[in-house]
């Protein structure tokens, strides 16, 4: 429930990609425990860096995410950290499909292989145990431009394959909607682009709305 700067930095070389991304909350944000209790849980922090290579219709990455403390974004962050019991990082692989222009069908499954992403404890907890949980999304989404607009379009479709404390405790569709992207003129020779988004997740009866300018 805050707004956010999320800068990004890439560099590519036959197929090869080499980046860094990362997502810092403007204002702190808060969580709702019940009726009467909030926990402050600072602002939200996350620096990931990330490297894949593409072949065709075909992409393999791997991400480091690392996301401090949940309760407190702000506090106890060891960046080097890397023993697997406490660390903050996160490894993904990702394999993804991106289909040629005549399908433009878009296919991602991604599984976290090490890191912040544990299993269940002794007593039934996802993410306090002490083994990794391979938590595995999968997504799939079709986009296209609408010529007369202007505007692409890309409605999309994900889930959680199996209980994890990054997704949540349910196996389901956690990812269901559409992001619409329109450059608008701004002089001759730059636009800015805009771009809105909608989604639901349906296992969790929750709804978002999402609107992000790039610069």
């Amino acid at each position: 429930n805050s707004p956010a700067i999320q800068p990004n930095f890439a560099f590519s070389w036959k197929g090869f990609s080499v980046g860094a991304w990362g997502s810092y909350g403007i204002t702190q944000q808060t969580m709702q425990l019940n009726d009467t209790t909030f926990v402050n849980l600072g602002n939200y922090a996350e620096t990931d860096f990330y490297i894949s290579y593409t072949y065709k219709w075909f992409t393999v990455m791997f991400f480091d995410f690392f996301l401090p403390n949940g309760m407190n974004p702000n506090t106890d962050n060891n960046y080097y950290d890397l023993k697997k019991a406490t660390t903050g990082h996160t490894i993904e692989g990702s394999l993804i499909f991106n289909g040629p222009e005549k399908l433009p069908l878009q296919v991602m499954v991604s599984t976290l292989l090490w890191g912040a992403d544990k299993n269940k404890d002794t007593t039934g907890v996802v993410g306090l145990g002490d083994k990794n949980n391979f938590s595995t999304y999968i997504e799939a989404s079709y986009p296209f431009e609408i010529s007369k607009l202007k505007m692409s379009l890309k409605p999309f479709v994900g889930a959680s394959l199996k209980e994890s404390s990054w997704y949540g405790e349910k196996v389901g569709v956690i990812n269901l909607g559409f992001t619409a992207k329109k450059e608008i003129p701004i002089t001759s020779v730059y636009s800015l682009p805009v771009q809105f988004s909608v989604i639901t997740n349906p296992v969790y009866k929750s709804m978002f709305l999402v609107f992000g300018i790039s610069i």
